[in-house]
Parts: C-alpha cells; structure tokens; sequence
C-alpha cells in the first residue's frame, strides 16, 4: 500500500511541473508519461519514488487533467491531456479539488478503426 502512495504522490508532483491540455493527447502512450516521470524522479532524488505505473493514471485524473479510457473494440488507448512545454500550469494541491467531487469526466474518444464492411465479417459454413 505504501508503494502505491508514494507512486501517487510522486506523479502528482511531476504532473504538477507539466502543462495541461484542453483535450487527451494522442501523440504520448500512457507509458510515456510513466516513464518520463520515473526518470524525473530519478533526477530530482525523490526517493522512494514507489509503483509510479499504477498511480500516475489516477493522479492525472485527481489533478484534472482530460483523460480518456482505453476502449480496445474502438482501438483505442487510454491517453492524458499533458504536454511538456507550454499549456495551462498546475499545483501540486490540484487533487484537492476532487476530494470535493470535482473531477472530469472521460472524454469520448474517436473511433480508430472502421466498422467491418458485410464482406470483412465471417459468417461461417458453407
């Protein structure tokens, strides 16, 4: 359990340093994210750092940052609205706010992939 507080509190820091999108951003896999805040942990000798890859979804949600799930039958990802230069500044204290219920909802995400045309679906025997 305490892995996972610190793994929240240390994304919550590093989220704190980013710029917020006003919608997900595609271009970064959540992995991304993950990985860029382990190494500025790294860097910034916060230690222990903890489970950064279970939490850092949550403290982006927690933080208000757009969001949206992953939906595998669209092809879709679960994605961030963060970017590393320029956008809208956060605090640390930016949980706060869900705590008194206020926390986006997800945003709908496009549809990656094309309905199967009645030629692509296997309809199966002779």
């Amino acid at each position: 359990m305490r892995e996972l507080y610190d793994g929240f509190a240390t994304s919550v820091k590093y989220i704190a340093t980013l710029g917020r999108m006003s919608a997900p951003d595609n271009r970064h896999y959540l992995s991304y994210w993950v990985d860029a805040c382990q190494i500025w942990a790294r860097l910034n000798n916060i230690a222990p750092f903890g489970n950064v890859g279970a939490s850092f979804f949550l403290a982006a949600i927690a933080m208000g940052v757009p969001y949206q799930l992953g939906n595998h039958a669209m092809g879709v990802l679960p994605a961030v609205g963060l970017r590393e230069h320029g956008g809208e500044r956060m605090t640390a204290d930016g949980w706060k706010r869900s705590l008194a219920g206020d926390v986006l909802l997800p945003t709908q995400p496009e549809r990656r992939f094309s309905q199967p045309s009645p030629a692509q679906v296997f309809v199966g025997g002779r």
